[in-house]
């Protein structure tokens, strides 16, 4: 088998794929995570892990090189990571007593094929105080997160 490269930093994708396989590098991939405006809400996480598995594939074209990327979409709009803690607030008053969807997608490529799946989930949030999301803010999980929040964590 060729060598697994994970084109990702993040510790719970390397925790999931060490749940399934032993043997993987992890070479993350530093392109801009941008998308043309005319890309549909539900596709911009398929987009950008294409962008960051090819990033790395092209390097390494005899490996298999998976890319992954989390968005959240509410009321139609792609929900990034937040810049910062007032933003991160923002995010998280806009989603309280509301659903919004949270879309993963993976990108494989081997062999030179190009192999992707996306994932869509509807996230309904109980209404939040102020209080509540101030406190949740304090422990810093929301930094680096799509919609300020790790469903895995704390929220």
């Amino acid at each position: 088998m060729s060598q697994i490269i994970l084109a990702s930093q993040s510790p719970r994708r390397k925790e999931l794929l060490k749940s399934v396989v032993d043997d993987f590098k992890i070479i993350p991939s530093n392109v801009s995570e941008t998308y043309p405006d005319n890309l549909n809400s539900f596709e911009v996480s398929l987009y950008i892990s294409d962008l960051k598995a090819y990033d790395i594939y092209k390097k390494h074209p005899n490996s298999l090189v998976i890319g992954c990327d989390t968005t959240i979409v509410f009321k139609n709009e792609v929900i990034g990571k937040p810049i910062n803690k007032k933003d991160a607030k923002q995010t998280l008053l806009k989603f309280s007593n509301n659903m919004h969807y949270v879309v993963s997608a993976i990108t494989i490529y081997y062999e030179n094929k190009k192999h992707q799946i996306n994932s869509i989930n509807e996230v309904y949030f109980k209404s939040l105080t102020e209080d509540e999301i101030d406190r949740y803010l304090e422990n810093d999980e929301y930094k680096d997160k799509a919609g300020s929040y790790a469903i895995q964590g704390l929220a």
